[in-house]
This record gives C-alpha cells, structure tokens and sequence, in this order.
C-alpha cells in the first residue's frame, strides 16, 4: 500500500510517516517530536488529551512489531520500559510504551566523554539484573542489542533499556545474526553457533 512504482526508499519512508502521524492523530494523540530512527521504524512522542506522554514506535514492519510488542507485554521489570498497547492500521504497526525523559548512554559519552566510575557501576549491575530476569524467566528471552544507543540514563539517574528489535525467545536452539556489529557477541554475528545468555 505505501509502496508505488518508481518510488524510491526515501520517498516511502516520508509517505510512511505522513500516514503514521495521520493514524495517530486520528486515534486521539498528537504527535510530538522525533525521539529515533531505526532502520525498520520512528519513535515519536505523543500525548493524550489527558497530556500523558507516551513513546510511539511505528515501522512498516507491523509483523517485527508485533513480535516486540509480544515480548515487551510480558516483562515486569524496571530496566525495561512499560507496555501500553499494538495495533496495525494501513499496512503500519504502531506499538505505545513507556515514554522516558533523558537520554542515551551513547549522546551522554559524545557530550561528556566518560562516566564517573560510580555511575558506570551502578548502570552495570542494573543491566545484569535485568538481563539475569530475561534468562530466567519461566520463557526465557535474549536481548542480543546491548549497546550504548540503548540504554537510557532517566533524568533521575535510573537506566532503562530500550528497543526490543532483537529479542527472541530461548525457546529451542537460536542461531542468528540480529544485532549491531562491535557490540554483539562474535558467535552472534559470525557462523551459525548456538546463542545462549
């Protein structure tokens, strides 16, 4: 439906937004700014009446986002940011979660350059803790994108981890090669090797 003969990428993704923003405005919320872009998908903010924020990923790829928003309906735990809702509306996925004042681990080391050791600590041991919840869960998952763009630093100090893009079940033997190159696992990007936690 978005795609038209001789229509290059660009000009899909700009008639992908334009519908998306369309759709959520139709369903009530206004759309704020651009939070990222992905190479699948936008976060938007966007705002109820009531003026609650939320975080709103759409992607052409409503089946990939479906799939995140399986795994992410399913996790109670703080690193990981709240689900509220999925749906699919003119060939586009839209999935509402948790919106989260602040900003990545990756603009923080461009503005400042290091962390304190105390603040690289405690980011560490909460990422263990949360990712120890996904392995040991009655369904297991394997985030497989731990990278410096995902992970949130709140305005309170609190560190969430974002994009649920390469989550897969454990279910069975996992073999792939989802994830950012320099930040995955080498048996994640190289070979057919069986990924555990």
């Amino acid at each position: 439906m978005l795609e038209k003969m001789g229509a290059g990428k660009g000009e899909q993704k700009k008639k992908a937004d334009s519908l998306g923003r369309l759709i959520l405005g139709k369903k009530g919320y206004r759309c704020g700014g651009l939070l990222g872009n992905g190479a699948f998908s936008r976060v938007y903010y966007v705002e109820r009446k009531d003026g609650r924020g939320y975080a709103c990923k759409v992607s052409e790829n409503a089946r990939l986002l479906e799939q995140e928003a399986q795994v992410m309906a399913v996790l109670e735990h703080p690193l990981f940011p709240k689900y509220f809702g999925f749906w699919q509306e003119a060939g586009l996925g839209f999935l509402l979660g948790e919106y989260i004042p602040g900003c990545t681990v990756e603009e923080m080391l461009v503005r400042r350059g290091h962390f304190t050791m105390k603040q690289t600590i405690h980011a560490g041991l909460t990422l263990a803790e949360g990712l120890q919840y996904l392995h040991e869960r009655p369904e297991r998952f394997l985030f497989r994108d731990v990278k410096p763009a995902n992970i949130m630093i709140r305005q309170d100090g609190r560190v969430k981890l974002i994009d649920f893009g390469c989550v897969c079940s454990m279910k069975g033997r996992i073999s792939s090669r989802a994830g950012t190159p320099d930040f995955a696992a080498p048996e994640q990007l190289e070979g057919n090797g069986e990924l555990t936690p």
